[in-house]
């Protein structure tokens, strides 16, 4: 398995390269994702206060970074702090509850079934 090195204080963490050929082939994250990710992969469990400090970044930046990384479950919260979550399996977009507000009422239905050459018929929105 190939290992990619980061350097971070105490010495060399090694990361399989899996996991950021996973991240980098399944997920579009943004630069301060991708910085983000990086830091809790050198630095164990941290809150986002210490990533952004660490970074030198605006703290609201890299608490959107980090709320958007645990919604794709790329992090996980623990109660040491954020960290990586190494199974990529479990990684995925956030599941959304749908949810039809109650004015709208019931969908629109579609008329009879569309014959060849035919169209749907027509559905009017009052």
């Amino acid at each position: 398995m190939t290992h990619n090195r980061i350097q971070k204080g105490r010495g060399t963490k090694a990361v399989p390269g899996a996991w950021l050929e996973d991240l980098a082939s399944e997920l579009n994250l943004s630069g301060m994702e991708w910085r983000v990710v990086a830091l809790v992969l050198a630095a164990g469990p941290v809150t986002a206060h210490q990533v952004a400090k660490s970074l030198r970044r605006n703290y609201a930046h890299v608490k959107r970074a980090v709320r958007e990384l645990l919604r794709w479950r790329v992090l996980q919260r623990t109660s040491e702090g954020i960290v990586f979550q190494s199974d990529s399996n479990l990684w995925g977009p956030p599941v959304v509850p749908v949810r039809r507000s109650a004015h709208l009422g019931p969908p629109p239905k579609m008329g009879g079934p569309i014959r060849p050459g035919g169209s749907p018929k027509e559905v009017v929105l009052e």
